[in-house]
């Protein structure tokens, strides 16, 4: 290299330590593989982590550019992080933190989500103020329950990372035993890397279950998240509330019924179609039991989900007993339809208008009720569909169970009458648009991410994310932006569900229900220590509690469900306000700032920046040593 280029690499070199002396980052290295003449080889690249305030965005910025599996591993780590942070004695809030992720390796790594633990380890150390031993490296993806996942080339990865002057290599565990490749044939054989890395480096290769595992051999500190009681999973207000829309609901399903078996014992139906009938309201009459059965339990929001499902079926007997005595049924079908649908329209036009609450603990509850009626627009699009297929019957059935829905939103609207206070604030679902459109990128890299991972559409719960995906983003299409909001949350509790699964057997799955309980409990906990009353994701606690023994994959999605719901509720109350909001809880005063900012923190520009003069160095190195 000239003096001139010798000269010109020394300025940007000053200028880039001046700049990263400015800005404090987490190191760590990340190890990957690069193939090279037909012949995988292990590479490493650095890792830099750095947390600044901001509004909970994430940054990526890698040289050369990896595919989009890093930023989606990037995400997650952040979340993880956060998680487990917001979880210690002595919490730390990452609403208002931004992340910055900067990679840079002399090589093109071979693509895939294997950075994902080493990213969470750096972001707990920037977090937690922690050092990184600069001789234990790792590899492995990261779950979002804080799990490490299975990661590939793991012998060339240990070579890579003894070459980076490593003595201890963490790998995911139950990988210590891999089949390598033999080279230059078909045949492989079962190595044991444990041994492997002793044997011909030296190192230790380490296996690791989670991210507060391998941080533990990383930076010698050990984590110690604070333990959640049993007093602790009951809310009187929630209790309260709920326990109001499930017994309105219990009454409502209990007088139709009765209203029903009135209006078929004065039927002239056949025997036929009256025995059917019959047993179709035996059978919700059942159901209506369990759910008195579960209300005086104190399970509420499962008793009210029993009742919606009866008086679903009683709507649907009633239409049955007209509709099998009318000669014109296409009529009387088109009649039905006519009047849920001015039902729907009117119920509507009330919910989603600009109206004043009191409380912020209102917002959420006024929310839970559009969600329910766009809930219900569906369904009755969905019948009126059936009905131009001559469809009748099922037509009924979904017209019913729209009607039902429509019910439930008024219900829910009720409980903004049931918190008081003395705040002002102008609730119009527009203003979640922004708050949607973002939780619906969450979603789509959360998708995104279960697939690098290896996971496919066969995955009952991917496969589900993937409906659920498609439904928010055209709800958001249509600026029905609760329902958007509402079913990307659903789309990532879905998708991490299926990262977080992977392999499982039906025992396994059982045995994950306690911590997947306890997180969405630690998620209730840290909302309502803000002074807020997450409705929906207690409800869905208690509701997948409901199922823990009889049907674990449902326990699993609405426990998933309860987590992602109270981990969005500040964002919710900090997007509809229109000035700030004080939360009061015990003695602390929590100030919420409603209004958001689009300045960009200096360490962005720095980052940039250093990314921008790294890459002025290289191109000068490497045209240098092409013109020699």
């Amino acid at each position: 290299m000239s003096s001139e280029r010798i000269g010109r690499a020394l300025i940007v070199l000053t200028v880039m330590s001046l700049l990263f002396s400015a800005v404090s980052a987490s190191h760590t290295k990340v190890l990957g593989v690069k193939e090279s003449d037909g012949r995988t080889e292990g590479i490493s690249a650095d890792l830099y982590v750095e947390v600044d305030t901001g509004q909970g965005r994430v940054f990526v910025e890698t040289m050369p550019l990896t595919e989009i599996d890093t930023q989606a591993s990037a995400r997650l780590a952040s979340d993880v992080a956060c998680d487990i942070v917001s979880n210690m004695e002595e919490p730390v809030d990452c609403e208002e933190l931004d992340f910055f992720y900067v990679l840079r390796s002399d090589y093109t790594m071979v693509g895939g989500p294997s950075a994902g633990a080493a990213m969470a380890a750096a972001t707990l150390a920037e977090l937690l103020n922690k050092t990184i031993a600069s001789n234990v490296m790792m590899t492995g993806t990261i779950n979002p329950d804080g799990s490490v996942g299975a990661v590939g080339g793991l012998v060339e990865k240990i070579d890579a990372a003894y070459a980076q002057g490593a003595d201890t290599v963490l790998i995911p565990s139950g990988q210590s035993m891999v089949y390598v490749s033999i080279q230059g044939s078909l045949t492989s054989m079962l190595v044991n890397l444990t041994t492997y890395g002793e044997e011909q480096w030296g190192i230790d290769v380490i296996e690791v279950a989670d991210i507060k595992d391998a941080f533990k051999y990383m930076t010698g500190y050990e984590i110690v998240e604070t333990s959640i009681s049993d007093l602790a999973t009951a809310n009187a207000e929630y209790s309260q509330v709920m326990g109001k829309v499930a017994q309105s609901l219990i009454n409502y399903s209990n007088i139709l019924l009765n209203m029903t078996r009135e209006k078929l014992d004065s039927s002239s139906l056949g025997l036929i179609y009256s025995e059917s009938i019959r047993s179709t309201l035996d059978a919700a009459e059942s159901v209506m039991e369990e759910g008195s059965n579960l209300f005086w339990q104190g399970k509420l929001y499962s008793s009210a989900s029993y009742a919606v499902d009866a008086a679903k079926s009683i709507q649907y007997a009633d239409k049955l007993i007209t509709f099998y005595q009318t000669p014109s049924t296409q009529s009387y079908v088109s009649q039905v339809l006519e009047d849920v649908s001015f039902n729907v329209s009117q119920s509507s036009a009330e919910l989603t208008k600009e109206i004043e609450v009191d409380n912020i603990k209102d917002i959420e509850a006024m929310m839970v009720a559009i969600d329910r009626i766009r809930k219900a627009e569906n369904l009755l699009s969905e019948a009126i569909n059936a009905s131009f297929r001559d469809n009748l019957e099922s037509a009924l059935d979904l017209a019913s169970f729209a009607e039902v829905r429509r019910i439930t939103a008024q219900e829910w609207a009720t409980l903004k009458d049931e918190f008081v206070g003395d705040e002002n604030i102008t609730f119009n679902a527009t203003k979640l648009r922004s708050l949607a459109q973002e939780r619906l990128e969450y979603a789509r890299i959360s998708v995104t991410y279960a697939y690098a991972n290896g996971i496919g559409t066969s995955n009952v719960f991917l496969s589900q994310a993937e409906e659920y995906l498609d439904s928010a983003e055209e709800a958001f299409l249509n600026d029905k932006y609760v329902f958007a909001l509402f079913a990307a949350l659903e789309t990532k509790a879905l998708a991490n569900l299926a990262m977080e699964t992977k392999g499982m057997d039906i025992n396994e799955l059982e045995d994950k229900i306690p911590d997947s309980e306890n997180a969405a409990l630690q998620a209730i906990t840290n909302a309502e220590s803000r002074g807020l009353l997450p409705i929906l994701a207690r409800s869905y606690l208690e509701y997948g509690k409901t199922f823990e023994e009889s049907n674990p994959v449902t326990a699993l999605i609405f426990l998933g469900y309860s987590k992602e719901f109270a981990k969005v509720s500040y964002d919710i109350v900090n997007a509809m306000g229109e000035t700030d909001s004080i939360l009061q809880t015990g003695g602390t005063t929590i100030r919420i700032a409603t209004g958001t900012s689009s300045t960009t923190p200096f360490s962005v520009y720095l980052f940039l920046i250093c990314g921008f003069l790294l890459g002025i160095l290289l191109s000068m190195y490497r045209i240098d040593r092409r013109s020699n």
